[in-house]
């Protein structure tokens, strides 16, 4: 491909000047100008920082930020959207913080046991220390035939043991950060991330990105929990959002609350019956959850899923955030 200079004239000096064809102008500065848009979109996650913590568990970080929260159920990508998610509100995270990079490993569990964990009453809220010594809690629910790997999500966790674990790693590590598990808020605009796209990857959705029942090598009831790390990581670098285990949250679970939550930093109601969870799991589909999953399509980066904190499901797992202490 070849192109000609069009001369235009002389300066004052006496010299020609000569300038690239009128089409040739306009695609090149289309190409500057795509070239900066490109740059602007790859900015968020594409250097993301990391650290690792004092227990070797990866961490990424995200920075303060706003999104839209909750579903839009005029959007037409939206499936099967439940009242409990919307609203569809501005949110704004007015601090930066870290979080889990992968799931919580049976790896990593695994230290808090050897630790003592189940046997130090400090790391226990009030509630926690009631369920264990009530229900004669002397470690963790055995779902090895499920996740047994080093590297597989840890499973069958409540969310009194999720807590206790965090507290933990807040009082082991010793780092200035408190480790505890995330806000709705901070959970979802880790995943969907400024432009707040409904899943991990876009809008449109994927089966083949993530474990789930939506891949040719899924059977439903013959799924498998994959290793952390295997599929769609996020905006800023945190695997397995969505699919593989559901992952519990700070929040008690209240149906409206989008209806009259705070724009910065909410924290979800005071009290309630019910956790919520959020994420879910290697055996939920797209297809087949349209209309069969009475809360919403679970795949979605919006869908609320509550259980109460006692329980101990085999499709539940965590990861935790550390936040600056103030």
């Amino acid at each position: 491909m070849s192109f000609q200079l069009v001369q235009v004239g002389a300066t004052s000096t006496g010299k020609t000047v000569r300038k690239l064809p009128l089409l040739w102008r306009v695609a090149l500065a289309s190409i500057l100008i795509l070239s900066v848009l490109i740059g602007l979109i790859a900015i968020p996650g594409a250097n993301a920082p990391q650290r690792t913590d004092a227990h070797s568990i990866s961490q990424v970080w995200v920075p303060a930020g706003c999104f839209k929260m909750g579903s839009d159920p005029a959007q037409k990508s939206f499936v099967f959207v439940q009242p409990s998610q919307q609203p569809a509100h501005a949110i704004c995270l007015t601090h930066g913080y870290w979080i889990d990079q992968y799931d919580v490993t049976n790896a990593a569990f695994d230290a808090f046991m050897k630790a003592g964990g189940y046997s130090h009453d400090e790391y226990w809220s009030a509630e926690g220390l009631k369920w264990r010594q009530v229900q004669h809690i002397a470690g963790p629910k055995d779902c090895t035939t499920l996740s047994s790997a080093p590297q597989q999500p840890r499973i069958c966790i409540a969310w009194y043991e999720a807590e206790a674990y965090a507290n933990w790693r807040t009082q082991s590590a010793n780092d200035g950060l408190v480790y505890r598990l995330p806000t709705e808020a901070e959970w979802e605009y880790a995943a969907r991330g400024p432009l707040s796209w409904i899943y991990v990857w876009g809008n449109a959705f994927d089966g083949m990105r993530l474990n789930a029942c939506d891949n040719p090598g899924c059977r439903f009831g013959a799924y498998e929990i994959a290793l952390v790390s295997k599929y769609e990581k996020s905006w800023v670098n945190a695997y397995d959002m969505a699919g593989n285990v559901w992952q519990w949250m700070a929040d008690w679970y209240d149906p409206n609350y989008y209806q009259r939550s705070p724009k910065n930093d909410p924290t979800g109601p005071t009290s309630g019956t019910f956790r919520v969870l959020r994420g879910g799991d290697m055996g939920n589909s797209q297809v087949n959850d349209r209309s069969a999953f009475q809360y919403g399509h679970p795949l979605l980066l919006t869908l609320r899923f509550y259980f109460l904190p006692d329980s101990r499901d085999e499709h539940t797992g965590i990861r935790l955030v550390g936040a600056i202490s103030s």
